[in-house]
């Protein structure tokens, strides 16, 4: 996970501070992540989970991945709801509910309000869960490596509800 406040990157920023926002951050040893996240579930009542996939280069497709779910999101450059999609993830927005995602390969960036409506960037990487609380403004775009592989978890039946912030 890379850290940086979008406004003065120059800043220090730590996991701590992180922290006092309410993002929970774990990093998980992807050899083995299966019984590390079994274990997150039981412990925070989490029950469903999906697994989502972005690409926005040819050279990593989904064939390419090990997929765990039994269902799974997939945005490739042949999906005509690509653009649409990156956009709207991107709009700033909050949900009702936690926004949970292990990292399983590839990058995204999670732009997050802190409690001063500053941006904090916090890009994630393979082997790292974030939890974004409810009710905290943010948006999410993808790394450098044009591509992501996450899986979500949800506590109840998985769902994606926007509120967009109102200017």
């Amino acid at each position: 996970m890379k850290l940086q406040y979008l406004d003065a990157p120059e800043l220090p920023i730590t996991e701590a501070t992180l922290a006092e926002e309410g993002v929970f951050y774990l990093p998980i040893d992807t050899s083995a992540w299966k019984e590390q996240i079994e274990k997150i579930c039981a412990e925070r009542g989490y029950k469903n989970r999906d697994e989502v996939f972005i690409s926005l280069t040819p050279d990593v497709k989904p064939a390419d991945r090990e997929f765990t779910t039994g269902k799974q999101i997939l945005l490739t450059r042949d999906n005509d709801k690509l653009d649409t999609m990156l956009t709207k993830f991107f709009e700033e927005h909050l949900h009702e509910d936690e926004e949970i995602r292990f990292v399983l390969g590839g990058a995204g960036r999670f732009d997050v309000r802190d409690k001063q409506d500053r941006w904090i960037g916090i890009t994630v990487e393979e082997g790292d869960l974030i939890i974004v609380p409810a009710n905290m403004y943010h948006r999410f775009g993808l790394a450098d490596s044009n591509y992501i592989h996450a899986m979500r978890l949800f506590s109840d039946q998985p769902k994606w509800e926007a509120i967009p912030r109102q200017q």
